[in-house]
């Protein structure tokens, strides 16, 4: 990935970023086709130059049928710290 000058689109503004993470997702599934998504991230700081942050994500989603058409809406709220 790079930006609008061919330089390559980092944190630490070297040819790439490393990080370690760990990952928590809790998917429910309920009653006519609904479904809410919670997702945690955090990237764990083994090395002090690696990357360091947090995530949360939910989704909320409603899925509805009509004849072929498949019709979806949805709240995806985003966190990043």
């Amino acid at each position: 990935m790079q930006d609008c000058y061919d330089a390559p689109l980092t944190f630490s503004r070297g040819q790439y970023d490393t990080m370690m993470l760990a990952l928590l997702r809790c998917v429910y599934t309920g009653r006519n086709d609904s479904q809410v998504l919670m997702s945690m991230e955090q990237a764990l700081p083994v090395h002090h130059s690696w990357l360091n942050f947090n995530r949360y994500q939910q989704l909320l989603a409603e899925y509805m049928s009509f004849k072929s058409v498949r019709w979806s809406k949805y709240v995806d709220m985003k966190h990043l710290v």
